[in-house]
């Protein structure tokens, strides 16, 4: 878990080590029919990718794979550690008779063909599908 914490700062800044284990552990303590964290190493078995996901119950067709935090950092080949990322979430949706994989991207807005991520998502059969609007409520004092 904390190999990953600097990995999953970049799309959540904001996010404490302490908050980051207690998420992680919810996930990893479920099995893989609920949910878990995939990662990509690189040759120095550094992380250079992860996505968290659930499996979730869709309206639309059953059982979905939810995937949420996709982060390929790999200064080099990012393009390949997001390959990787997008092949094992999909073959866990398979192996979990999933109907869809649904996924969403950090920090992309409002303008979804402006990241590379959805245009790599894209040549994988993904499509932008629905729109995440995000309103952060204070805390109450």
């Amino acid at each position: 878990m904390a190999q990953a914490y600097p990995i999953i700062q970049i799309v959540v800044p904001e996010l404490t080590f302490q908050a980051w284990c207690r998420f992680a552990r919810s996930l990893i303590s479920e099995d893989e029919r609920r949910g878990g964290i995939v990662t990509v190493d690189n040759e120095q078995n550094y992380i250079v990718g992860l996505a968290a996901y659930r499996l979730e119950q869709d309206l639309r067709g059953g059982c979905s794979l939810l995937v949420d935090h996709f982060v390929a950092v790999d200064l080099i080949r990012r393009e390949a550690v997001a390959q990787t990322l997008i092949a094992e979430l999909e073959s866990l949706a398979r192996r979990n008779h999933c109907s869809a994989v649904h996924t969403r991207l950090p920090g992309i807005g409002a303008s979804p063909s402006a990241s590379w991520l959805v245009e790599l998502m894209r040549t994988h059969g993904h499509d932008v599908n629905q729109l995440l609007l995000h309103k952060p409520i204070a805390k109450s004092a």
